[in-house]
Formats: C-alpha cells, sequence, structure tokens
C-alpha cells in the first residue's frame, strides 16, 4: 500500500509540472546507426522541462542513462521531476536517456552462460549471451558522442539499470570505470556466472583501480525464488562486503534490502532512494543567506568535492532566491545573491 500512495503522489505531482502529459510518450525517439554493433539502435531522451526556454540558455545538465528505456521512460521522468522541482529541489534538472532493448540477454551479460536447461540437459539457458563488451563500445565511443554533440550536458553521468541491466552497470564499474561518475544498481542480477561480478570486484576492488564513483545497490526479497536463478544472495553479499570495505572519499557507497519488495517492483523506490543517495548534500537553505551569506557557494563546493565534479548553481535556482529577497524587501540579501550570480553566469543579467 505505500509504495502504491508513493507513485500514485509521485505521478500527480509531475503530471502538474508537465502540464499532465502521458509521461511515458513525452520524450525524443532518435534511431543510431551503430558502426560497433552492425545495427540500428533506438533511444529514447527526455529533456528538462526548461531547456528550452531562451532565459536558460547557459544551462548545463547532469545526464542519466538507463537500460530497458521502452518501458522505464515514464518512471525515470516522473521521479527526477518530482525531485528536481523547486528551489528545495534534491537534485539538478537532468537528460534521461533510456537506451531500447534489442538482444536484452546477449547486450547486458558480461561473459557466455554454460547454465544447462532444466528441462533439456543438451540445450543451455541464455545460449545467446555474453555480448557486454561490444554494447559498452557502443556506449563509449557512439552514444556518448551523440548525446554530448547534441545536448547541453555538464560532464557527470549516472547509470542506472535493473536485473541484468544492474549486471551489466556493476561490469561497467569494475572494468570501464571512466564512463561513469555514479551507478544505481537495482537488483542486479550479482548470480551471472556463479558469481562473476562478485569475483571480479574481490580482484580488482582493492587495487584501487576504480575510478571515483558513487555507488547505490538495492537488493530485492527474492526469497520465493530461493531455487532459480534469481537468487544471487550470496553473491550479493560478496559484492556488498567488497564494496563497503573498499569505500573511502573516492567510492561513495549505500547498500539497503528492500524487504516489502520483489524483483518486480523493487525499480521504483530504488531509483528514487538512488537518487538522494547521489545528490546527498546537493538541497540548501537559501534563506540562511541573511546569516550565512556564502551559504550558497559553500554548499556547491562541499558538493563538488564529493562528487568529484564541478556542480553550479541553477539559473532557475539563482533567479527564484533574487526574486524571493525582492518581493520580501531585503535589498542586502538580493543583492549578495546577485553578485554570486554574476560569479557563476557572467554574462546573464
Amino acid at each position: 500500500m505505500k509504495i502504491k500512495l508513493f507513485l500514485f503522489s509521485v505521478l500527480l505531482s509531475v503530471s502538474g509540472i508537465a502540464g499532465a502529459q502521458d509521461l511515458n510518450r513525452s520524450f525524443a525517439t532518435t534511431e543510431l546507426h551503430s558502426r560497433i554493433l552492425n545495427e540500428d539502435r533506438e533511444i529514447y531522451i527526455s529533456l528538462p522541462p526548461n531547456y528550452a526556454n531562451e532565459r536558460y540558455q547557459k544551462e548545463r545538465y547532469p545526464v542519466l542513462y538507463f537500460f530497458d528505456g521502452e518501458t522505464s521512460m515514464g518512471f525515470y521522468k516522473a521521479v527526477t521531476q518530482f525531485l528536481g522541482r523547486g528551489v528545495y529541489a534534491n537534485m539538478p534538472e537532468v537528460i534521461l536517456v533510456g537506451i531500447k532493448n534489442k538482444d536484452r540477454t546477449y547486450d547486458l551479460t558480461p561473459t557466455r552462460s554454460f547454465i544447462k536447461s532444466p528441462d533439456d540437459s543438451s540445450k543451455l539457458l541464455f545460449e545467446n549471451s555474453g555480448g557486454n563488451e561490444g554494447f559498452v563500445r557502443f556506449l563509449e565511443e557512439e552514444l556518448f558522442s551523440y548525446v554530448n554533440e547534441h545536448y547541453r550536458t555538464d560532464g557527470y553521468t549516472i547509470l542506472s539499470g535493473h536485473s541484468f541491466g544492474g549486471l551489466a552497470a556493476s561490469n561497467i564499474l569494475l572494468h570501464h570505470t571512466n564512463l561513469f561518475n555514479a551507478y544505481i544498481l537495482i537488483d542486479p542480477s550479482i548470480w551471472w556466472d556463479n558469481g562473476y561480478i562478485a569475483r571480479e570486484a574481490i580482484r580488482i576492488i582493492p587495487t584501487g583501480k576504480v575510478q571515483p564513483a558513487v555507488v547505490y545497490m538495492a537488493v530485492a526479497n527474492n526469497k520465493e525464488k530461493a531455487n532459480g536463478f534469481d537468487a544471487g544472495e550470496h553473491a550479493s553479499q560478496q559484492l556488498k562486503e567488497i564494496l563497503t570495505s573498499r569505500q573511502d572519499s573516492a567510492l561513495l557507497f549505500r547498500y539497503k534490502f528492500y524487504e516489502q519488495e520483489d524483483h518486480g517492483t523493487i525499480p521504483l523506490p530504488a531509483l528514487y532512494d538512488g537518487l538522494k543517495f547521489i545528490f546527498e548534500g546537493y538541497v540548501f537553505d537559501f534563506k540562511k543567506i541573511t546569516t550565512q551569506p556564502s551559504v550558497i557557494t559553500d554548499t556547491y563546493k562541499a558538493f563538488s568535492g564529493r562528487n568529484h565534479h564541478r556542480f553550479i548553481p541553477s539559473l532557475q535556482k539563482f533567479d527564484f532566491i533574487v526574486r524571493y529577497f525582492w518581493e520580501n524587501k531585503k535589498p542586502k540579501e538580493e543583492q549578495t545573491v546577485l553578485e554570486q550570480r554574476k560569479l557563476f553566469y557572467p554574462d546573464v543579467e
């Protein structure tokens, strides 16, 4: 019941922001021809609500990439717009890039499967698997280039994936560590290949080769599937333990077990919690400017240090704060904010 109420409130709030439009349809669809994959790939892109506003043409945005774009764009839009709304936003507005599946198992699994079918031991399950390396090349060399060329990105990238998508994201974290700044691993299939990802983490993490990253790992209550292929509790615990043991200022890691969620229901609450963790420290109380004039710059300096990326306040946020102090006849605070805005947006009046 709690999740249903949460989902309803999120969608209701965002539908007001987006003009009650269908969130799963209000996005651009583009088709990229991949030389690497030797096929056309369909990509869904959703821009922030004020992206086209002439006033905010100087704004640049983080990019949240996610797998299963054809089924997930609606709730990704709902959650990110809900968390990114208003002057007390918990995160910046983001560009969403959803990747449509073609051969999900092949693209998202890092190794070839040798699991025999329980119905016919002469056949393999997931026979067409192990293509993640080529898919990662597509992301790095073709998709990134397209998005950065066509949209105002700020260089901060997040990768979110559920199930096999979480497996692929884990593989990228370990073996292509420079591609993303943050990861949301939603009930990842760490059971794959007898815990391949956990074994690789144990081998790689202690070397310190993983680049600075923020990692959120959400695991569902899958006890009813204990005898199936989704039963990866031991491998997930291994991955959790190695990431927990090595976390420091460079690797920020949080794990959460969702006792009330199963593999199918966990994506929504995990995305919400994961984004709040990644952007922890982003929100501030602008009214403190009266007693703490540097609260805006101090907050963004600390947050940028935590995430190893330079974040700046949005022009929209500055405009709101300036207007607030002007309307409330506080010229000293208004002038302070105008001076700080000039530091970040010198060409904006």
